[in-house]
């Protein structure tokens, strides 16, 4: 599924531990594995074809989003509590 528009700075991408992802304000939909305490999340971004995939302990859970390129991206990390450090501006 792609991403909102370039200039929709409120939009996110999440994969969550119940193994849902979720787009934005969408509805979250299965995706991959769950993951918990000591698994290793890692995250590839493709700029060029504009497609992100989210790793758990260093297996690829498939690609999760894509229409990335172009986009106006930021960095966040969260622990699904709320609390997230947010490197949009």
């Amino acid at each position: 599924t792609g991403a909102g528009s370039n200039t929709d700075r409120t939009g996110f991408l999440a994969y969550y531990s119940t193994g849902n992802k979720q787009n934005g304000s969408g509805t979250p939909t299965s995706y991959g594995a769950s993951f918990t305490t000591n698994d290793v999340i890692g995250v590839a971004l493709d700029l060029d074809g504009g497609n992100l995939t989210f790793y758990k302990n260093g297996v690829s859970q498939g690609v999760a989003f894509t229409g990335l390129a172009g986009k106006q991206l930021a960095a966040s990390v969260g622990n699904g509590t709320g609390a997230a450090f947010d490197g949009m501006p």
